[in-house]
């Protein structure tokens, strides 16, 4: 999902599909699914995103998508240990990228997409491990510290002291399900129980 040209073939596609319903929608992107889901919104007329777009899950995401992630994400993958090799595995990534066409420009336009397609009537959930090799957990922080700036809805962003990266079901299932109906669920109308 990290190719730019990927994204503009999923995302229209998405985009037809989930808008066709008319519904209201939740969101549960995990890791680089992220960048997907940006392009999607992004084909999403800003009126429809406001009124069905009710909540959107980032579970260990956005990663960055610099070298160092594609080389947590390797150590995750491989059960490396990140700290020995994160540093060296990351340079491996460096063609990955320029053939994935992730250069300063992709970035520069992705910076400014995931700051204007999430609607602000919208909840929104950020769920990592404090540790996860993959994020940059200031960046993560920083990004919602963003969005929660200007929504009008709630913000929540929870950091699982011991967790994989994209495992919190698995490592705190019953935390990882209270989160969501609590932080998140309890938010929407439509969905409360």
């Amino acid at each position: 999902s990290t190719q730019s040209t990927w994204g503009h073939v999923r995302g229209p596609d998405l985009a037809k599909i989930i808008k066709s319903k008319n519904k209201p929608v939740a969101i549960h992107t995990i890791s680089g699914s992220v960048w997907t889901v940006f392009y999607m919104l992004e084909h999403m007329e800003p009126e429809w995103r406001e009124k069905y777009i009710r909540a959107i899950v980032f579970d260990s995401c956005p990663p960055r998508s610099d070298i160092y992630a594609f080389g947590g994400w390797l150590c995750y993958a491989s059960k490396l240990q990140p700290k020995i090799w994160q540093p060296i595995l990351s340079h491996l990534f460096h063609p990955y990228r320029w053939y994935m066409g992730i250069n300063s420009k992709w970035e520069e336009e992705n910076a400014e997409r995931m700051k204007t397609v999430i609607p602000k009537q919208t909840h929104l959930l950020f769920m990592h491990g404090r540790n996860d090799p993959v994020l940059d957990t200031a960046y993560v922080t920083d990004y919602a510290n963003y969005l929660r700036s200007r929504t009008e809805a709630s913000c929540v962003e929870v950091l699982f002291d011991k967790a994989r990266h994209s495992m919190g079901i698995v490592d705190h299932p019953e935390l990882y399900k209270a989160v969501h109906v609590n932080n998140l669920l309890a938010h929407i109308n439509e969905w409360k129980a």
